[in-house]
């Protein structure tokens, strides 16, 4: 059989929908859904709080652990340490960086609400920010002026824009931070099982990863690599004791344990199910070949753009032309918000974007195909010839 027609076999939305969404939020293959149900089953009926039983959770979260590190082709002395989603990856940086008072950030106009709410918090304790333009040609040269300009503390940009697809130049824009003394922070929530990752992680000093989308795992899942040298750029607040808390009692309270452990940043008692199907999702998507995942993605989104291109009043507002599955395009007479539920209506889900894209956004997984390409380009077709609203 097709391992792709396998693949589609095991997404069930596939069935009623042409899903066009994975950048949000990636369906679990059936196997993985049914892993994590009998997983879910076995925390309730086994106990969770056994002790066994618990040691035993411990030891799944680290085979996770343990996968994404070669997934992401970490080095020895980056410390990979698991959250609950991006957010809260971003906030675990954004909140405990240490900034000289007055210095100033360098972010994008492409960037997800979850990194501008808290560079917005820092802006407003004094922290002027910079917007370059993500899908520029010259995107590091702004960011070059800036820093020679002023004073910087940190730039936070996406790996890959949730807007366009768009990739930034990860191993020049770690080079560049790196000449100037500054820390990278990375957003990659659109890259892992997307493109490959193992340049850009190694570019930052924090790089942030989730698998609720292209990686097909559930929402629950997301990890912080931080890069040697990252922890001791943070004041940190939030911290717990790791796995080795029940066997000593602090008797030096300034100093805390004297160990690293990756789980002292995972602050407590976490969903280990979800975590530990992570690595179940992982597994599944590595049986078909990384990159062959990746061109067979690409493809399909080449295919998409090419189709939609000849619709008359559709205007391709980002293509795959970087190696991504992402496409986004503007239909004329219509505005994002009613295109998305009009597309719906049809069967097809996709994404509606604000400035700087003003159009909709269609992601294309690996279970997607043909079909489903005829499907969106016919529905946009006829909401073309049919009806408008307002833009």
């Amino acid at each position: 059989m097709d391992p792709w027609l396998r693949f589609r076999q095991d997404i069930r939305c596939t069935e009623d929908l042409t899903y066009f969404n994975v950048g949000t939020m990636g369906p679990m293959p059936i196997p993985i859904a049914e892993r994590l149900l009998n997983l879910w089953d076995e925390w309730n009926t086994q106990g969770p709080g056994d002790p066994a039983r618990y040691e035993a959770w411990h030891d799944r979260v680290e085979e996770t652990r343990r996968t994404l590190a070669r997934v992401l082709a970490l080095s020895d002395d980056r410390l990979l340490t698991l959250k609950q989603n991006v957010s809260a990856a971003l906030l675990f940086v954004l909140a405990q960086i240490r900034l000289a008072p007055g210095s100033h950030l360098i972010t994008s106009d492409e960037e997800h609400p979850a990194l501008l709410a808290p560079l917005m918090d820092l802006a407003r304790r004094g922290h002027p920010v910079h917007v370059i333009r993500f899908s520029a040609e010259d995107m590091l040269e702004q960011i070059r002026v800036i820093l020679q300009g002023h004073s910087v503390g940190l730039i936070a940009l996406s790996h890959v824009s949730h807007m366009t697809g768009r990739v930034v130049r990860a191993a020049e824009l770690g080079r560049l931070a790196r000449d100037h003394g500054v820390p990278l922070l990375l957003d990659g929530a659109q890259a892992l099982a997307h493109v490959p990752l193992a340049e850009a992680v190694s570019a930052a000093d924090f790089y942030i990863v989730n698998g609720q989308k292209w990686s097909l795992a559930p929402a629950g899942c997301a990890a912080l690599v931080l890069a040697p040298g990252a922890v001791e750029r943070l004041d940190l607040r939030w911290r717990g004791p790791g796995r080795g808390w029940h066997t000593q009692y602090p008797q030096n309270w300034e100093g805390g344990w004297d160990w690293v452990d990756p789980a002292q940043f995972e602050s407590g008692t976490q969903p280990w199910p979800l975590w530990a199907v992570w690595k179940d999702a992982l597994d599944y998507l590595e049986v078909f070949g990384w990159e062959q995942l990746f061109e067979h993605q690409h493809r399909m989104a080449r295919d998409l753009a090419a189709a939609l291109a000849i619709v008359k009043g559709v205007e391709l507002a980002a293509t795959p032309d970087q190696g991504t599955a992402t496409v986004a395009i503007r239909l004329s007479g219509w505005a994002p918000e009613a295109l998305q539920p009009a597309l719906r209506s049809r069967g097809v889900v996709v994404r509606a974007l604000g400035a700087p894209v003003r159009g909709i956004r269609l992601t294309v997984g690996a279970y997607n195909n043909e079909e489903d390409i005829r499907r969106a380009v016919d529905a946009v077709r006829d909401l073309a010839a049919n009806g408008t609203l307002p833009s």
